[in-house]
């Protein structure tokens, strides 16, 4: 019931946000700076597939898709 997301470079994430594949922001998160890991809930996402966006200080993307299944 949440998301794992390994940062080994170090990257200064400024922000994380997760959308529903009909593009609606369903969470938000900012300032997340250069941990090796970051976790992000998803209890209350129903299941589905999801776009991830991460975002550094130095503005660059980072996208992916998860699924996920709150069984």
């Amino acid at each position: 019931q949440q998301l794992e997301v390994a940062n080994p470079e170090g990257y200064n994430i400024a922000s994380a946000n997760i959308f529903s594949l009909t593009g609606k922001l369903v969470y938000t998160a900012s300032k997340l700076g250069n941990n090796i890991r970051f976790s992000f809930p998803t209890g209350n996402l129903s299941d589905g597939i999801y776009l991830v966006m991460l975002t550094t200080a130095d503005n660059i993307s980072i996208n992916y898709k998860i699924s996920v299944q709150n069984n």
